[in-house]
Order: C-alpha cells, then sequence, then structure tokens
C-alpha cells in the first residue's frame, strides 16, 4: 500500500511523461522495451489521465487488494495462465497458482516477458481461442 500511495503521490504531482519513462525502466518491461511497436505502446499511454491512474492504484493496487490464495483450491471451472518465458518473476507465482489449482493449466509463452498479449498478440489469441473453445460450457 505505500508503495501504491508514493507512486500516486507521483502521478498525482509530477511530469508524466517523467513517469512513464520510469515505469518503464522497470527490469519488468526489458523485453518489451525492445519491441517494434513499443513506441506505439508508449504513445497511446501518454494519453492517460494520471489522476485517475493514482485514483485506481489507491483502489485497486496489489497494495488494497486482499490475498486470495487461499480462495484458488476452491476454483471450479478451468482457468488458463499465461505467462511470458522472460518474466521469470511471474512464472514463479503462476506455478505456485498452479499448484493451488485443481482445473488449471499454465502456457509459457516464448519470446515474450511480462507483456504477452502485446508482445506475442498471435500466440496469446490461439491460446485464449483454444481454452474457450475448449470450455465453452463454461460461458
Amino acid at each position: 500500500q505505500q508503495r501504491d500511495e508514493q507512486l500516486a503521490i507521483q502521478l498525482e504531482t509530477g511530469s508524466w511523461p517523467s513517469f512513464l519513462s520510469q515505469w518503464y525502466e522497470q527490469p519488468i518491461f526489458e523485453s518489451l522495451r525492445h519491441h517494434p511497436n513499443f513506441g506505439l505502446l508508449l504513445e497511446r499511454r501518454s494519453q492517460n489521465c494520471p489522476q485517475k491512474l493514482a485514483q485506481v492504484l489507491r483502489t485497486l493496487g496489489t497494495g488494497s487488494q486482499p490475498s486470495l490464495w487461499e480462495n484458488l483450491k476452491d476454483i471450479r471451472i478451468p482457468i488458463h495462465l499465461i505467462v511470458g518465458e522472460l518474466d521469470s518473476k511471474f512464472i514463479g507465482i503462476n506455478q505456485n497458482m498452479l499448484s493451488h489449482c485443481q482445473n488449471a493449466q499454465l502456457s509459457i509463452v516464448a519470446n515474450c516477458g511480462h507483456v504477452v498479449h502485446f508482445e506475442q498478440p498471435c500466440a496469446f489469441l490461439e491460446l485464449l481461442n483454444i481454452h474457450l473453445a475448449s470450455h465453452s460450457q463454461f460461458l
């Protein structure tokens, strides 16, 4: 919560372009920064409203969310966890989730990091379509 609050204050009081630049300098976005369409993503993100993002951080940030790890064992619908092969932190988190979920599968997508849907959109859509087609009874 403290980190989310610090970020929210930066969003409200600092330079929005500087914030975006610093945000995407985080190691988790290393592969994203090298993506050929990163400039387009940055341009789109620059249209966001920093004050609204600050509100989102305060109300929906991971610091304000309760832990739901204990609830994972109770999920009965099929879950498809998707993570990029270069995102070691979230590979670990997803493997841990997989061990708690009875009806889950994990796909690790090659040649991408944290933002799978942007870095490898065709692979992401293929996995999503397969999952939805094979579990249409839950829709």
